[in-house]
């Protein structure tokens, strides 16, 4: 019986019919089927003859044989293929003979003339590194992606996850596969495949010629170990210099002189080569995402961005642009990405969420959609560099989370009239530039980008753009003449003042500036914040507020007076027995204060 198994085992066959190229010997005796036992020296009673299953008997074929070259890799899809169906139907033909000598009431099993689903999916997963990679660690069970691992070419060390490149390999093993039944397999392949994290170590990066560990300032070699979706398609060479390069007028230029003309504000030129290191070294806990912004174009900052993306290659590169976030099927391409790189967004719009982009730039997990494909949990470990012209974007969000997500670069120079189309279009491209920009990236070693005097400056404007219930209070805290500011008149006046400088826009609800204005004047030595309590005005309203004649607020004048006297007409009467808003803490003498406390008690 193990002398006939083996026989099968190493290509041997049964008959004329299964005999292949590769039998060695032809049995000149009837094959005795595993299950029947006999021993040619004495007889004995044999044991019954128990039928197995084929799907049995093809699951043990394929193991023993797939095993067995498990070190041969000079074994192709279409040999694989032949040598297990003449082993199947070998087997097959060992079990009818058995079935039909002990008389068994089993009826004899149909021989292969293709390999099924799970033999087909058993091949690829033996002779091709496939696993189901979670983009998750860990936080989301099932939603995982189906990658196979490159060993050579232009993606070499990486896994791909091309649905294309896995589904023609199926092709090659079975031809016959129909696209439903290929799309089937490949959904088991899912099921079966190993399950891995990406790698995620920030110190190690991988560049067109190996893994640089960032830690030791090594190059390591590629390994199917680590699990790299994409890769920095520059080489990492240790050797490499600034060049030189003649331009046209016969002046000279460097990489380095470059970087240090896109900004004079004190700082930024560094700041720029850290924002080149942190792309590169994408996965490092950076917590930060990075304002490229310009009030106008020819300014340097897109000429930057092409840089980036021929040293990060597009694989590596995805272009999420900021209204994007949350979209479903335009996020698909942070699956591969190690930065999102974005040189053009739309100017002048208004964001209500960003919780999805938010959650991007912390690292959180997001279902992401994928069009005409399985879903998968994410989690988006680069970095996030956005681009705008004309203006930043004003958000509902104006939390101190969202702000403190941010980094704001400006790039106030212009170069229309002295601009030099083949810097981007030539030297930006060139591998020895990139290979030395990429060289001096991995070797800084900060940790956090700076934060020059301009950024910050860039962030306070922004701060007040989006936010113009603050732009609002700090135009006009100082001007505001009464000790009791009613939140009716506040928000007159704001709405007013909103139409005249946002003619176009929508002011924000009185509740939103209440809810603003308490968390603003939070612990103010100035204001105090009275949202909940009712304030007699007393004294504290009885001078005029000239804010209101100016900005038209006819319920916020003397109703009594007909005069032209700017004074008189802003001096408010009646008033209410009571309001509700804001107390000046410490009272100050105005004109026009000279009514007396029992005059104002009559007046209540």
């Amino acid at each position: 019986m193990q002398e006939t198994e083996n026989r099968l085992t190493h290509g041997e066959t049964v008959s004329e019919e299964f005999r292949g190229s590769d039998a060695n010997v032809t049995p000149t005796t009837p094959p005795t089927h595993p299950s029947l036992k006999s021993n040619s020296s004495s007889p004995a009673p044999m044991a019954p003859f128990i039928p197995t299953s084929k799907e049995t008997l093809v699951e043990q074929v394929v193991s023993k044989y797939l095993t067995s070259i498990v070190d041969d890799t000079t074994m192709q899809l279409g040999g694989i293929r032949d040598a297990l169906l003449r082993r199947i139907n070998g087997v097959i033909a060992l079990e009818n003979t058995g079935r039909k000598d002990s008389f068994s009431s089993s009826p004899p099993l149909v021989k292969s003339q293709s390999l099924d689903e799970v033999t087909v999916a058993q091949v690829l997963l033996s002779r091709n590194c496939i696993v189901a990679v979670d983009l998750s660690e860990g936080q989301a069970d099932d939603m995982t992606l189906l990658a196979m691992y490159v060993q050579y070419g232009e993606g070499m060390g990486t896994y791909t996850t091309s649905e294309a490149r896995i589904k023609a390999l199926a092709s090659e093993l079975k031809p016959s596969m129909t696209k439903n039944a290929i799309d089937s397999l490949y959904g088991r392949l899912r099921i079966h495949a190993p399950q891995v994290s990406r790698t995620t170590e920030p110190h190690l990066i991988p560049v067109a010629n190996g893994v640089f560990d960032h830690d030791q300032q090594i190059l390591l070699p590629f390994s199917r170990d680590w699990v790299f979706l994409s890769k920095i398609p520059t080489p990492y060479k240790a050797d490499a210099k600034d060049p030189v390069i003649t331009m046209p007028d016969k002046k000279l230029w460097t990489f380095d002189s470059w970087i240090a003309s896109l900004s004079d504000d004190d700082g930024v030129p560094e700041l720029l080569w850290e924002v080149i290191s942190a792309a590169v070294r994408s996965y490092a806990p950076w917590d930060t995402a990075i304002w490229f912004a310009a009030e106008r174009g020819n300014n340097g900052k897109g000429t930057l961005v092409q840089m980036l993306r021929n040293l990060l290659g597009s694989k590596a590169c995805s272009a999420v642009k900021f209204a994007d976030f949350g979209h479903e099927f335009k996020m698909e391409a942070l699956v591969h990405a190690r930065v999102n790189l974005v040189d053009e967004n739309d100017v002048g719009e208004f964001f209500d969420h960003i919780a999805d982009w938010k959650a991007a730039i912390t690292g959180d997990v997001f279902t992401l959609n994928r069009k005409y494909k399985t879903p998968v949990a994410v989690r988006f470990l680069g970095i996030d560099i956005q681009c705008f012209n004309s203006s930043t974007p004003r958000t509902k969000d104006k939390s101190d989370s969202f702000y403190r997500r941010l980094l704001i670069v400006k790039f106030n120079k212009w170069f229309g009239g002295a601009e030099r189309r083949y810097i981007k279009r030539d030297y930006l491209g060139r591998p020895e530039v990139l290979e030395y920009v990429l060289k001096r990236a991995l070797e800084m070693q900060h940790t956090k980008l700076s934060n020059p005097k301009a950024c910050q400056e860039a962030m306070d404007d922004y701060r007040g753009n989006n936010n113009l219930l603050l732009s609002f209070w700090e135009e006009f805290e100082q001007q505001l003449a009464w000790g009791l500011v009613p939140f009716g008149f506040l928000h007159a006046l704001y709405s007013e003042w909103f139409r005249r400088t946002n003619p176009s826009g929508k002011p924000e609800s009185r509740n939103a500036l209440v809810a603003f204005l308490r968390e603003h004047l939070a612990g103010s030595a100035e204001w105090e914040h009275k949202g909940s309590d009712d304030v007699r005005p007393k004294q504290l309203m009885n001078c005029p507020e000239v804010l209101s004649v100016e900005y038209g607020l006819v319920d916020w004048m003397n109703s009594s007076y007909t005069g032209t006297d700017p004074l008189k007409k802003s001096t408010l009467s009646p008033l209410k027995v009571n309001y509700k808003g804001l107390v000046r803490r410490h009272q100050i003498a105005l004109p026009g204060s000279a009514a007396t406390e029992e005059e104002e008690d009559s007046t209540d």
